[in-house]
């Protein structure tokens, strides 16, 4: 008796197993309004299989049908309850190859859309299991692939979707990567620093640890400098300061100006001593942008001193030179007249008429040269703004030693 109530059990499960599988092909082919049913008798009959494993072959076939149906089903926003149901159903029988396909196949949905509603019902009916971690670990892996190649990513969404899949877990993973990444990030982005924003923004609210934002803000701020030690990257550091303060807490940030301005004027008086007009002007400028200890720096020995700079490379036709001395004396002193002459006379022989006549035009009085550069850069700006450029000879209009 116990051996045909064993067969006929075995019939049983073996016939639901087949009315399961019957009723899943059938919602291939029918419409999705009327797929619903067919969905509900097949988790119906595959529920009264049971887990037996006798019929071992039989129910591989089926868990291929079912982990194809599931991956589908998630990409489906109508029957994504059904492929949890379903991905539950296999993780019942102990399908682990399966599930772990699922995961993968879900990992690129959670990057390119939001959801959140989707993440929840996975974390609430999955966490703690295998299928809850190897998702969690496939997301993490793609996301971190993605950061040291660079790619870009809709942080937004995928913060939305990881808090919602595994709060805790996946947060603090992530901040930990992005920073680790983000000088990678800072070294191939623009002066803007648009991708580290976005970077360091993603990873604010991630982080919840007050000692590592404080951490990675001071890192942040030695990277700055680092910047600033090397020619061209001046403008990335401060850009990078300005990130950094906005990441500080509020009781930091006068700290950080303090030895913002002291690390400034360091830079400031070795640029002076080797008259790096250049370096001088960017760092008077940073400092004026933060408005930490700029105008304590001028004096009028400075001013006279750059002025005769540059009266020297304009009388030795060095008047790209001319002109970036010029400019700094301007920043110096905006109302040097001399400075406007020198800026006016070099803009004219760089060809740039218009800002020519513009600065020399702010001159109370002319002498002849820069009479003669006013006139002609009137006549040349003109005719520029006609497009019909004449060639004209000015090289007896200035004396050599003027």
């Amino acid at each position: 008796m116990h051996l045909l109530s064993c067969q006929e059990e075995d019939l049983q499960s073996l016939a639901s197993l087949f009315l399961g599988l019957t009723y899943l092909k059938e919602s291939f082919q029918i419409s999705s309004d009327e797929r619903e049913s067919c969905y509900k008798l097949a988790h119906f009959y595959f529920g009264q299989a049971g887990r037996t494993d006798r019929f071992f072959q039989e129910k591989n076939r089926l868990i291929t049908h079912l982990k194809n149906e599931s991956k589908s089903l998630f990409v489906n926003d109508e029957y994504t309850d059904w492929a949890i149901t379903f991905t539950q159903l296999l993780h019942e029988w102990g399908a682990t190859p399966a599930l772990d396909e699922i995961a993968e196949a879900l990992v690129p949905r959670l990057l390119q859309k939001e959801n959140m509603a989707l993440c929840r019902s996975i974390q609430e009916k999955f966490q703690g299991t295998r299928f809850h971690h190897v998702l969690s670990e496939q997301l993490v892996n793609t996301i971190s692939s993605a950061l040291k190649r660079g790619e870009s990513l809709d942080f937004q969404l995928v913060h939305a979707n990881i808090t919602s899949l595994a709060p805790t877990l996946l947060s603090s993973r992530l901040a930990a990567l992005i920073s680790d990444e983000i000088y990678t990030a800072i070294n191939h982005d623009g002066d803007s620093l648009s991708h580290t924003r976005t970077y360091l923004n993603f990873w604010k609210a991630l982080e919840s640890n007050e000692e590592r934002q404080v951490e990675l803000v001071k890192k942040l701020m030695t990277h700055s400098e680092y910047l600033w030690q090397k020619d061209g990257q001046e403008k990335k550091g401060t850009r990078l300061m300005e990130i950094a303060l906005g990441l500080a807490e509020k009781r930091e940030k006068d700290r950080m100006l303090k030895k913002m301005e002291g690390f400034f004027v360091g830079l400031y008086r070795q640029a002076e001593k080797t008259n790096m007009v250049r370096r001088l002007s960017l760092i008077y400028d940073t400092l004026d942008h933060f408005a930490i200890g700029a105008k304590e720096l001028v004096s009028p020995t400075l001013v006279a001193n750059h002025l005769a700079d540059a009266q020297y490379l304009l009388k030795t036709h060095n008047y790209a030179s001319a002109r970036t001395h010029a400019e700094w004396i301007l920043k110096l002193d905006t109302k040097n007249q001399e400075a406007l002459r020198l800026l006016g006379i070099s803009a004219y022989h760089l060809g740039e008429y218009t800002h020519a006549l513009a600065t020399l035009k702010g001159l109370t009085n002319l002498d002849d040269y820069a009479r003669k550069a006013l006139i002609l850069s009137k006549v040349f700006s003109s005719q520029e703004q006609d497009r019909h450029l004449a060639k004209i000879d000015d090289s007896d209009c200035f004396d050599e030693n003027e």
